[in-house]
């Protein structure tokens, strides 16, 4: 939930800035996140470059994952 919570954080203040704000959903440690342009009715380069920010965010924030086909593999060795 906390790193949830950091994510969606350091996403307001950079949205903020850009004016340009996400429509997201969290419940305990997923957030979903769709982004559009309202303006051309799709994706601007507002959300491509929201979306680069983002997903740094959420680098920063989460264990790394090797790719697998069974998630339920994964371990976070800093729990």
């Amino acid at each position: 939930f906390n790193q949830a919570w950091a994510f969606m954080s350091r996403t307001a203040l950079v949205a903020e800035k850009m004016d340009h704000h996400p429509e997201w959903f969290n419940v305990y440690n997923v957030v979903e996140v769709t982004l559009s342009t309202h303006d051309c009715n799709g994706l601007s380069l507002k959300d491509i470059d929201l979306a680069e920010k983002m997903d740094k965010f959420a680098g920063d924030l989460l264990p790394f994952h090797p790719p697998s086909e069974d998630a339920s593999t994964w371990t976070d060795s800093g729990a």
